[in-house]
């Protein structure tokens, strides 16, 4: 397990960047989609209107779009990149559905999602001190360095366990603004993304929490 923790804090720095640089950075990663079809028999066409929300902003796309049983793919409209939004007239125009007005996904909830890239930073401290830890055999730098570790993995577990529950509010605030509207809510990849790094993040401290406490036994027991 020793050996498996640069690995696993890498993959977990991986996860958390690639979470950092959701929509509209990266289109595909996504805390959640909102979704409403509509349809015209004028044409016999149907059209499926999606938005994806990420952590520095929105992309708003007609997709699907089925005229006379033929697919046409829409652009995707993204919003500017900037910390914090809320649900505006783009999104209602885009889903077809109005009255968001006085209940929509506050700017300050919307903000709290920078958490991730803070957790991102953390976790790759985190990784480069794994590696430093590999090369010292000396016990007092190795226990130095194990607790200063520890100490950073802690704070980048809580954080990204603050981050993971911030990404089920936002849903849940998502779910509350548009009640009432033939809208669909789904859970986006990002959100499984932050619980995969939480969980691995928290069991890294947990061996590094048991490697100094039987490290410190073997060296108490070696001066005797």
């Amino acid at each position: 397990m020793f050996q498996l923790t640069p690995f696993i804090t890498c993959v977990v720095f991986l996860l958390l960047l690639l979470v950092s640089l959701s929509t509209p950075i990266i289109k595909g990663i996504f805390f959640l989609r909102l979704s409403a079809a509509s349809s015209s028999t004028l044409l016999n066409s149907s059209a499926r209107n999606s938005v994806t929300f990420g952590v520095w902003g929105y992309c708003a796309s007609g997709e699907d779009i089925r005229i006379f049983g033929i697919n046409h793919d829409a652009a995707k409209n993204c919003s500017g990149r900037h910390l914090g939004y809320t649900f505006d007239d783009t999104l209602q125009t885009t889903l077809g559905v109005s009255g968001f007005e006085g209940k929509s996904v506050s700017k300050a909830l919307t903000a709290s999602l920078s958490l991730h890239p803070i957790a991102a930073v953390l976790t790759f401290i985190l990784f480069l001190i794994s590696l430093f830890i590999l090369r010292r055999n000396n016990h007092v730098a190795l226990q130095s360095l194990s607790l200063i570790q520890f100490g950073i993995g802690i704070l980048a577990a809580i954080i990204t366990t603050i981050a993971l529950l911030v990404d089920c509010i936002v849903v849940d605030a998502a779910r509350r603004t548009i009640s009432g509207h033939i809208v669909t809510v789904t859970w986006g990849n990002a959100v499984w993304m932050t619980l995969v790094a939480a969980i691995l993040l928290w069991a890294v401290n947990l061996e590094a929490m048991t490697r100094i406490l039987t490290r410190r036994q073997r060296h108490d027991a070696a001066l005797r």
